[in-house]
């Protein structure tokens, strides 16, 4: 709205000077300028003559109108005062027209209502309500005290970074507009209002359709393409032509989009001429001439980035103060656009390299050589912003987002009819059917197929896209066929709302996908690729009346469930974003849904999301954010009585126990047990558990349990096309302990040739990898391993803060076995001050670790740092495993040993007495039981004590080295094997 909208607006003289100082920016003087400064006072003057004030006060509906605001050929824009909310507002009426024009602008007047309805953006103007009088349509919607962006721009030279950010707020508007599937197809600085309260307003939407026409729309008629009868006739010529719909001089702000306005005139604006030209009569130009893309030209269909176009020229015209394109006929504009012609910029305008690049993708001739959406390019211009604005911009349109899907999330099916069975949707099942099916008509199709198999081509990645392509269109007939089961009837009618909102859910998962993967650079395409598609939800479930019955009891307010879904929405593609490894985004976006579920009061959302930030967390390594977050999830959890999210969060809790490494995880198996048991489709959430605990049972010991556990999960994922990099590594951990090495070979080795180092879990695959090849003996190829699982996380940002310490505590033995002693103990004490770091002195892991660092310095001689460190193992140890835990066997044998090699020999006999019956609790790795048997051995020949229990003992521990039952020992442990030989031959074996 401009600034007539805030007040009684004044039409001057239709012929008056208004002088130099009202030039309009690029006014040079060639012909087009001469041309609009006569038709600016043309106008004027009609209008003028034509049109008077408001000769008595009168009420629209409930509002009772104050004043006129301006008016056009078509309609009249009144200010009215709102009694039910205390407040002004601005009301558009168009009147009936005898001529047929009339109802086909109501049309325009419809659509431009609905669009702007499901948009509660701060940067697009807010409707808010809609009606008809007398057979007129009217709208009333926000009344904002400002100017047009035209009007802005003119009044002073402003600042580069000043412009940048009004014009990054105007493309945040239509970015929102465009996520909301609505191109505007008439954006230029007229349709954008700067408030007097600094925000900025995106209006107009006369000319909006649908960014993707589906079939049963039957499309517009203003969607035929150009009048050939236009081209090659000048601006004046075109607007004879059309005398009934008169472009004024006014900025139009909640003007028709016929080019009534809804201010007064101004004597000189760049109105009245191509800036005019709204013309959306049936075989007219879509759109103004001068900010029209080269498919609108064509009479192309137009979609989002023919507003991207439209964006570059207003960007160009307030940077460079010019037009991008010359002619001073519709044909002759035409041809530089449709050419792509530019303008050079002038040189007393200079702008950054990169933001003059913008500029240029932006008014590419080829829409798909543009950018793949406005909010990628306006990641590109908001670099151009000082550091404190970008980050409050970030802020603001995280918030702003989750508000606007709120809205917009469910215009496919209408906001009325929301997911919820307590609102009925009144909607036909025909009209019920082919709205659903638009869900992913617009959200899956050729077009965008066909961008995505190009963007990897050009990515090299061909074969990759096989793959994905091949998911993706997998995932879309399996929601299909989901839609038209239930479009027959399937499920009983009440289930339909909740069936409706699965069913845009699951549209909305592929769309998160797709989007993602079109903001991701080419570098990290197939990684991402195959992370995102390999998680996707089950569109199947939207037909399974006991999977849509286990959803938790909805909210009752109408507003408040549409709001639900819209967060829902939200979590969707942070989901997304956390599969494609872009956590910090992830995590804004959490964090906001967080807020808002918890403003709502709905405790189910509310577990959902802590549930996806405790996910988070475990992702990050962040094990006590992520174990205090899951004790805010069960809190929700329970509160609601969501099983959907109790089953999350169990295995959740699995994966964490399983790092933790703790005692007492029989309830939570059985927990786990009794909800995939009761509840549809959770074979691979199940799965997951199982590899979870496999790292469990791997802690105390129950090798053999840990193996069945993880080739069962490992085998499911398989069969679901699910990632399985974590799962083959837990395998393989647990084969390698086991000495079953060749299996752990054929698990591992296809997954460490062929995963990327960017995949989340590659850290975890490859650490695991170098403890295969440590425990082989091939040392020098695990430091290998464990150097690259190191040199993964640096390019992840270093956030794997526990699997690198973990990485470099196992690395230390190898580099212990090449004889590097003094790397080795360093490797070990940055590892601990990691894991400490991570979770805390007593995590079990730690353990293990001092149990290795002993054995270091008791190799380098270092005893008393040797025995500190068998005792910190011993008190972790003992704290976290029963007296009788095979772990505690460990640290007891290490300190006995530092005993022996001290002297204190019958102390280390009562040492080894006491952790040799510990070795029969649960099976381990063989060369756990070799070690304390064989130093068993040693203590006793040198007490002089039973010489032949001594020999069976190293005898027995030969044996296992040996290997027996699949385990093998590698050469790893040779110096051990060695070391009992010589010791057997002396002792007459």
């Amino acid at each position: 709205m401009a600034d007539d909208f805030a007040h009684e607006p004044t039409r001057p003289a239709p012929a008056a000077d208004t002088g130099p100082s009202h030039v309009a920016e690029g006014d040079t003087g060639d012909p087009a300028d001469a041309i609009e400064r006569d038709m600016a006072q043309v106008l004027a003057a009609v209008e003028t003559a034509l049109f008077g004030g408001l000769s008595e006060e009168f009420t629209i509906g409930r509002f009772r109108v104050e004043r006129q605001l301006g008016r056009g050929g078509m309609g009249v824009v009144y200010a009215a005062y709102d009694p039910h909310l205390d407040r002004t507002i601005a009301i558009k009426l168009i009147r009936s027209d005898p001529s047929g024009e009339g109802e086909q602008a109501k049309a325009r007047l419809l659509r431009e209502a609905q669009a702007m309805a499901r948009l509660n953006h701060p940067n697009v103007i807010h409707v808010y309500d809609i009606g008809e009088l007398d057979g007129d349509v009217y709208v009333a919607m926000e009344l904002v005290v400002g100017k047009s962006l035209t009007d802005w721009l003119r009044a002073e030279l402003r600042p580069l970074e000043q412009t940048l950010q009004v014009l990054s707020d105007a493309g945040r508007g239509l970015a929102a507009a465009h996520a909301a599937g609505i191109v505007h197809r008439d954006f230029k600085p007229d349709n954008v209002l700067v408030g007097d309260d600094g925000r900025v307003r995106v209006l107009d939407f006369g000319l909006a359709a649908p960014v993707s026409t589906s079939e049963f729309d039957g499309g517009h008629e203003d969607d035929e393409g150009l009048d050939d009868s236009l081209l090659g006739e000048g601006v004046v010529q075109a607007v004879v032509r059309n005398p009934t719909r008169p472009a004024t001089g006014a900025h139009p702000s909640l003007g028709l989009a016929d080019g009534s306005s809804a201010s007064a005139p101004r004597p000189r604006t760049p109105s009245g001429s191509f800036e005019a030209l709204a013309l959306t009569r049936t075989g007219a130009l879509m759109g103004t001439p001068t900010f029209m893309a080269p498919e609108q030209f064509r009479g192309e269909r137009s979609d989002a980035r023919t507003d991207q176009f439209a964006f570059g020229v207003t960007l160009y015209r307030a940077v460079y103060r010019k037009r991008p394109f010359r002619g001073d006929t519709l044909a002759a504009l035409s041809e530089s656009v449709c050419a792509g012609r530019l303008v050079t910029p002038p040189a007393d305008r200079p702008v950054p390299e990169g933001l003059a690049r913008l500029i240029e993708r932006c008014l590419a001739t080829a829409a798909e050589d543009r950018y793949a959406d406005m909010d990628t390019a306006l990641e590109v211009l908001e670099r151009y912003l000082p550091s404190a604005e970008r980050e409050r911009r970030g802020r603001r349109r995280l918030i702003a987002a989750v508000a606007t899907v709120a809205v917009v999330g469910l215009s496919a099916v209408g906001v009325a009819r929301t997911v919820w069975p307590s609102q009925p949707s009144g909607i036909p099942a025909a009209g019920r059917c082919a709205l659903t099916q638009a869900m992913l008509d617009a959200r899956w199709t050729p077009e965008l197929r066909g961008r995505l198999e190009l963007r990897f081509a050009d990515a090299g990645a061909s074969k990759d896209w096989a793959k994905i392509g091949g998911r993706l269109d997998d995932y879309a007939a399996a929601w299909h066929e989901a839609q038209r089961s239930l479009c027959a009837g399937e499920l009983p009618s009440e289930l339909d709302p909740l069936a409706d909102a699965c069913l845009e859910t699951r549209a909305s998962e592929l769309q998160a996908v797709t989007d993602v993967l079109l903001e991701t650079t080419d570098d990290h395409l197939a990684l991402v690729g195959h992370a995102l598609t390999s998680e996707l939800g089950k569109p199947q479930d939207c037909r399974d009346d006991r999977w849509l019955r286990a959803m938790p009891s909805p909210p009752k307010d109408a507003g408040v469930a549409a709001s639900v879904q819209a967060l829902r929405l939200e979590l969707t593609r942070a989901k997304a974003l956390l599969r494609a490894g872009r956590y910090n985004d992830a995590e804004r976006i959490g964090k906001a849904c967080e807020t808002q579920a918890l403003a709502l009061g709905y405790d189910p959302l509310s577990a959902e999301a802590y549930l996806f930030l405790s996910a988070l967390y475990v992702r990050l390594g962040k094990t006590q954010a992520a174990r205090d977050t899951l004790v805010k999830t069960a809190r929700f959890t329970e509160a609601s009585d969501h099983d959907w999210v109790r089953l999350e969060t169990r295995v959740l809790d699995a994966k964490l126990l399983g790092f933790d490494m703790v005692d007492s995880t029989e309830l939570l198996e059985s927990q786990i047990q009794g909800l995939t048991e009761s509840l549809p489709g959770t074979d691979r959430l199940a799965a997951k558990a199982d590899v979870y605990l496999a790292l469990k049972e791997i802690a105390h010991g129950e090798l053999e349990k840990a193996r069945d556990k993880a080739l069962a999960g490992l085998q499911v994922l398989r069969s679901e096309d699910a990632d399985t990099t974590y799962a083959t590594a837990v395998a393989t951990l647990a084969l390698t302990l086991l000495g079953r090495y060749a299996e752990a070979h054929e698990i591992i080795n296809e997954t460490l040739q062929t995963t990327d180092n960017r995949h989340p879990d590659a850290m975890f695959a490859f650490g695991i990898g170098g403890m295969l090849h440590m425990f082989e003996g091939d040392d020098e190829r695990a430091v290998e391993l464990f150097t690259r699982a190191q040199a993964i996380d640096d390019a992840l940002g270093g956030q794997q803060t526990f699997q690198r310490g973990t990485a470099l505590a196992y690395q230390a033995t190898s580099l212990d076995r090449l004889g590097r002693f003094d790397d080795a103990i360093a490797s070990y004490e940055d590892g601990i001050t990691l894991i400490l770091e991570t979770h805390g002195k007593d995590h079990p892991l730690l353990a293990r670790v001092n149990l290795q660092l002993g054995t270091t310095h008791l190799r380098a001689g270092n005893y008393e740092q040797a025995e500190a460190a068998f005792e910190e193992s011993q008190r972790i140890w003992s704290g976290s495993h029963a007296p009788h835990s095979r772990a505690l066997s460990q640290p007891l044998t290490g300190i006995a040993r530092v005993r022996l090699e001290q002297g204190e020999n019958e102390e280390a006999l009562d040492l080894l007495e006491q952790a040799l019956p510990k070795l029969e609790e649960v099976s381990g790795h063989p060369w756990e039981a070799a070690l304390t048997k064989f130093y068993t051995a040693v203590a006793l020949a040198k007490t002089r004590g039973d010489l032949d229990r001594a020999r069976t003992l190293a005898r027995e521990a030969a044996e296992l080295l040996d290997g027996g039952d699949g385990q093998t020992v590698g050469p790893g442990f040779d110096p051990l094997r060695e070391e009992i030989a010589a010791w057997r031959e002396r002792h007459g074996e």
